[in-house]
């Protein structure tokens, strides 16, 4: 499933928002009009959380046992975030 299916079309996905983020970003710095490409990633955005929610979530569900979701929810609560500093770290 890593390189097709429902969690490669998330993973490509994720990399189109990143690639609209710093389109965003760098016209924000430029002072140029950034509003195309946020309502272009907006929309994404929306789109993308309908598949998680209504595709990936619900697949993951029928592919784990209790056991691993417990695993899986243990070292999620263990992650250590990493505040971002400035807005930059986006590039």
């Amino acid at each position: 499933m890593k390189n097709m299916g429902p969690s490669a079309v998330m993973r490509h996905e994720h990399k189109m928002i990143k690639d609209l983020l710093k389109q965003i970003h760098e016209q924000v710095m430029d002072a140029m009009d950034s509003v195309s490409l946020e309502f272009e990633l907006l929309q994404m955005l929306g789109q993308h959380n309908v598949k998680e929610e209504n595709v990936l979530y619900p697949m993951i569900d029928q592919l784990t046992d209790s056991k691993q979701k417990e695993e899986i929810f243990s070292k999620m609560k263990d992650m250590k975030l990493v505040p971002r500093t400035c807005c930059c770290d986006l590039i």
